[in-house]
């Protein structure tokens, strides 16, 4: 007779090696280190639990990029400045109707 396996946690999957814990970071969020001194911009998720992330160093005048474990993360909760929506913002596409109609 063979040994029962235990039962795996709620949430466990060998796809998704991430702890549950941990917010999904997606490239394009914005996050903060866990200090929360800087905000940067995920631009990618290497697959390993690892991201790559920029920001503007303005001691060094320039872009810096670096890459952070997923613990060393946390999803930016005050988010800057948004964009203007109002009726002068520049649409995106042609939405524009010709002079003529």
């Amino acid at each position: 007779m063979r040994k029962r396996k235990a039962p795996r946690p709620p949430g466990h999957s060998n796809a998704a090696m991430r702890p549950t814990n941990i917010p999904l970071l997606r490239p394009g969020m914005y996050v903060r280190s866990r200090n929360g001194n800087i905000r940067m911009l995920v631009t990618c998720d290497n697959g390993d639990g690892s991201f790559i992330c920029f920001w503007f160093c303005e001691e060094r005048d320039r872009l810096v990029w670096q890459r952070f474990a997923c613990g060393d993360l946390c999803p930016d909760l005050r988010p800057g400045i948004r964009p203007s929506t109002g009726q002068k913002t520049p649409r995106r596409g042609n939405h524009a109707r010709p002079a003529g109609a």
